[in-house]
């Protein structure tokens, strides 16, 4: 029996199974993106003209509430909105996840004024029905 000779990189005998593929064995662009999605999946990403825009909604959302409704929570999600629009072409990516950070910190804010809003109206319940 002849004994065979190690395959050199870049034939398909040299390429290990996608099972017992490790990262470093990846290309270099799967590499990048299976260290940031471990489960492979590219992420969607928008494009740098919409992401500007909705930050920019996002910004002028998070700065009337924080000054008509002072929403402790607006002020960080301006600011997210505003490092987002400012990222957009750079790195859509990160200026994705920003956005929906500012969006969530705008929700938090809003979910503190229904909690705020229960409390005192169980407290004016309790004090009319005493």
């Amino acid at each position: 029996m002849a004994e065979r000779t190690p395959p050199v990189w870049g034939t398909p005998d040299s390429r290990p199974s996608p099972a017992t593929a490790t990262v470093q064995d990846r290309p270099r662009e799967q590499q990048v993106r299976w260290q940031h999605n471990p489960r492979g999946i590219a992420p969607r990403v928008m494009s740098p003209d919409l992401l500007r825009r909705q930050a920019k909604v996002a910004m002028v959302v998070n700065l009337i509430v924080l000054f008509c409704a002072f929403g402790l929570c607006s002020a960080p999600g301006a600011y997210l909105a505003v490092r987002a629009r400012d990222l957009a072409h750079q790195d859509p990516v990160r200026a994705q996840r920003r956005l929906m950070w500012s969006w969530l910190l705008l929700a938090s804010n809003l979910l503190l004024y229904v909690l705020l809003a229960l409390v005192i109206g169980i407290v004016v319940l309790s004090i009319i029905f005493r």
